[in-house]
């Protein structure tokens, strides 16, 4: 018998005089949609960390962050005009776009996921400190939204977030360190029903990453990035059963080690980039009435491997563009693009 729960079997009683039962065989894949929405926003917001720790370690900051000393000294005879480095501040813009499938667990399968985002930031300059540290500060707001279909389900995300991110250099090493916080809103299609959900989240990541020079053009970059992610717990109205609807907080941790390889020009440079993250999502449960729900996860985690470039057309503004794609436990590949103006 099917329910909006799932399929219910009618079995002999224990009892052994002569009535029956009716006991829950298996879970339908739509009562998962809240927990497959959390999950999917997770993944969505690993790689909008992927792009604003790109553009620090290797579109930008480690590029150029040999002028900090610059024109330290002014220039009087009147010659030279002044040159514009890393000191000063600047406004920047991201934009990316996401195509994939998800393996989720639990009997979903696969999730298709796409998602999309605009950024807004500012540099503040880079500041010097002491032992030969230098550091940059970095604030931004962005736009974020997502779509997920799977089985009978569609899902939509819209929502916002604004973080604050630190990174120190210091000869070839590189450190960020990343926290956030944001809300969206859920709208949920499930057999012809609609339905609406809010959710928030915060987290903190960071990235370390090591400059191993070959050459006067080209570097290694190792890589390492940690993050871990609270995605709050949703409950809502189902009108497609009509019943209460939970789920369960998302504590995400992910840890992915990489490479980067760089060709690094004067007004130009192109780069291929591979990891490899793990993903670790302990007991993310959820309700439908009151009948306990799977815990949800990736099956997997995933490989991801990518190319992009960057092109400096002033001292003032550069542009950069980036594909990456994903196998094993994400498949799809993720489009990002930006412009930097120096203040």
């Amino acid at each position: 018998m099917f329910t909006p729960i799932g399929y219910y079997k009618l079995n002999p009683s224990s009892a052994n005089d002569g009535s029956y039962t009716f006991d829950l065989a298996r879970f339908n894949p739509e009562v998962y949609r809240g927990q497959v929405s959390s999950l999917a926003s997770y993944m969505n917001q690993l790689s909008f960390n992927d792009t604003l720790f790109n553009r620090a370690h290797i579109r930008h900051f480690a590029s150029n962050g040999n002028q900090l000393f610059k024109n330290k000294s002014a220039v009087l005879d009147g010659n030279a005009s002044y040159e514009r480095t890393l000191r000063d501040g600047q406004i920047w813009t991201e934009v990316y776009g996401n195509l994939e499938t998800l393996r989720v667990n639990a009997g979903v399968g696969k999730v298709r996921n796409n998602s999309w985002g605009f950024i807004v930031g500012g540099d503040f300059g880079l500041r010097e400190l002491k032992n030969g540290w230098s550091w940059m500060p970095t604030a931004y707001l962005a736009y974020n939204g997502g779509r997920q279909t799977y089985d009978r389900v569609g899902m939509w995300q819209n929502g916002a977030q604004t973080g604050f991110m630190g990174t120190f250099m210091k000869d070839n090493s590189m450190h960020s360190a990343l926290a956030y916080v944001g809300v969206y809103g859920a709208s949920i299609d499930v057999a012809g029903y609609s339905e609406d959900a809010f959710n928030y989240f915060l987290g903190l990541a960071t990235k370390s990453s090591y400059d191993w020079k070959v050459g006067s053009h080209f570097k290694i970059q190792p890589n390492l990035t940690l993050s871990y992610n609270l995605f709050g717990q949703q409950n809502w109205h189902s009108n497609f059963g009509q019943m209460s609807m939970t789920a369960g907080f998302l504590n995400g941790f992910n840890v992915a080690p990489g490479v980067n390889f760089i060709i690094d020009h004067e007004n130009w440079s192109t780069y291929a980039t591979v990891a490899y993250a793990w993903n670790f999502i302990p007991g993310m449960g959820g309700t439908a009435g009151n009948v306990g729900l799977a815990d949800i996860e990736m099956k997997n985690g995933y490989l991801q491997y990518g190319f992009g470039f960057t092109r400096s057309f002033t001292d003032r503004f550069n542009m950069y563009g980036q594909a990456t794609i994903r196998n094993v436990g994400r498949l799809g590949v993720i489009f990002q693009g930006g412009m930097n103006w120096r203040l």
